[in-house]
């Protein structure tokens, strides 16, 4: 019986411990055509910062033009400078990143290359190719997650440009525990030890 008792309330302050996904997404819809990098967005309480490294305006929010996706971009601009690195930092740790991606590439070699950082030290890698479809460009949907990280750096090594859209991020929030759980775990815990008692 105490063991029982015991399992349901560590059951209950685990499950109250417990975190929750809430996604916010990033489109460029408020940002002004032309608006160059570096510029915030917020959504869902949670702030992006996006930075190109060569700034001012490394990037520039545009229309897209590839069939695969309808909306805002961020680009490299014409006669921009080539082979740049995207930087997005976050306001909170996120566990979760996905988007659109388009890589100027005539060919699917190669990769955007995505490192996630936590507090400046890296603490994941991935690369994502694309495919072709209609247009001449590679391009797809990027996700990666698996831990937690407060910025990205976008590269890529072969195409000298690239494209990203509506970018999404899970935020992880924590549930805290009710004030009131530990002293239901206190009288569970003393009323299994008083029936042991009383059983011997």
């Amino acid at each position: 019986m105490r063991v029982a008792l015991f399992g349901a309330a560590l059951a209950a302050v685990v499950a109250t411990g417990s975190a929750y996904a809430d996604p916010a997404t990033f489109d460029f819809s408020p940002v002004t055509n032309g608006t160059g990098t570096s510029f915030s967005l917020t959504s869902s309480g949670v702030t992006a910062t996006f930075t190109g490294s060569g700034d001012p305006a490394g990037f520039q929010v545009q229309p897209s033009f590839f069939s695969g996706y309808i909306g805002s971009i961020l680009y490299t601009p014409l006669g921009g400078v080539a082979n740049q690195t995207l930087t997005i930092s976050f306001s909170q740790d996120v566990d979760n990143v996905s988007m659109f991606f388009a890589r100027d590439s005539a060919t699917a070699t190669g990769g955007l290359d995505l490192t996630a950082l936590l507090n400046g030290v890296p603490v994941g890698v991935d690369s994502f190719t694309g495919a072709f479809g209609v247009d001449a460009f590679p391009e797809g949907t990027l996700s990666f997650g698996g831990t937690s990280f407060d910025s990205i750096e976008l590269t890529d090594s072969l195409a000298p440009y690239f494209a990203i859209g509506n970018v999404t991020v899970d935020t992880v929030t924590a549930v805290p525990t009710p004030a009131t759980l530990p002293l239901l775990l206190s009288g569970l815990i003393g009323l299994a030890w008083f029936r042991r008692r009383k059983a011997a």
